[in-house]
């Protein structure tokens, strides 16, 4: 049965929501809350943890570790480095967004037809053009 996915990512903590027969329920991203921490630890081999996954190791990780991905304007508007390697912040917010989604279909038990991902109230150029390419990439 196909559903709808929203996804919002603050500053602290992504959530999730999936419309379905006109109903709009919340989904549960997080392993024991229904919110998933908004950070992203990247890896030497390119790989990245992301969420609770990330949570656990970002104090061993420091230099690793990418936080206030959402809420940022600088990170918005230029690469920052991470892990000694520069990044920007559509490689960044698509790993969570990513992960957020996964999470929704395992839950749901298929793909979304369509996703919908929330960005400033007041859009902002480079804010909204990084939502744009993240949804489009999922």
């Amino acid at each position: 049965m196909s559903f709808i996915l929203g996804l919002d990512v603050g500053t602290a903590s992504g959530a999730g929501a999936t419309k379905r027969d006109g109903r709009v329920l919340p989904c549960s991203l997080g392993e024991r809350t229904a919110t998933l921490p908004a950070v992203v630890v990247l890896h030497d081999d390119g790989s990245a943890l992301v969420g609770e996954d990330a949570e656990r190791v970002a104090g061993l990780e420091l230099t690793r570790v990418a936080r206030s991905l959402r809420h940022d304007p600088l990170l918005q508007q230029s690469p920052i480095t991470v892990g000694g390697e520069v990044r920007t912040p559509y490689e960044l917010l698509r790993a969570l967004y990513a992960t957020m989604a996964r999470r929704a279909s395992a839950i749901e038990g298929g793909i979304p037809h369509q996703v919908v991902l929330t960005h400033p109230a007041v859009p902002e150029g480079a804010r909204c053009e990084t939502s744009e390419r993240i949804a489009a990439a999922l």
